[in-house]
């Protein structure tokens, strides 16, 4: 099917990547304007990279939602993403967190801290 072709969010349904259990180097493609990543299940630190379609409109969301295990693992944004102070999630096990991007046209930005739904320690 042609790219251009493809229904988008909202009219669609938002893009929610597969994630298998892992560590190392995870790599999206991202064509929605809306897309979900969630992470679970993690056997070591990861960094996101992010391969971006052209037909990416400036505006698109895209969330990461982090569901530690037992242990704490790190995530670290990687290509894709804007370089800020808040690369890196350290992880805490049991939490859960999430961050929330916006497209500028050429990388995501955060548009705000990692966010801790779940704190284990609480």
């Amino acid at each position: 099917m042609d790219q251009n072709a493809t229904i988008k969010w909202p009219v669609g349904i938002a893009s929610v990547p597969d994630m298998p259990a892992t560590t190392g180097d995870l790599a999206y493609a991202i064509t929605n304007n809306k897309t979900i990543i969630a992470l679970t299940g993690m056997t070591g630190a990861v960094t996101v990279d992010l391969e971006l379609s052209e037909n990416l409109g400036a505006g698109a969301e895209l969330s990461i939602l982090v569901t530690q295990g037992a242990t704490g693992r790190d995530v670290t944004l990687g290509d894709g993403f804007l370089n800020t102070d808040n690369d890196t999630l350290t992880g805490v096990l049991n939490d859960v967190d999430r961050i929330d991007l916006e497209f500028d046209g050429t990388v995501f930005v955060p548009k705000s801290n990692w966010q801790k739904l779940i704190d284990a320690d609480a």
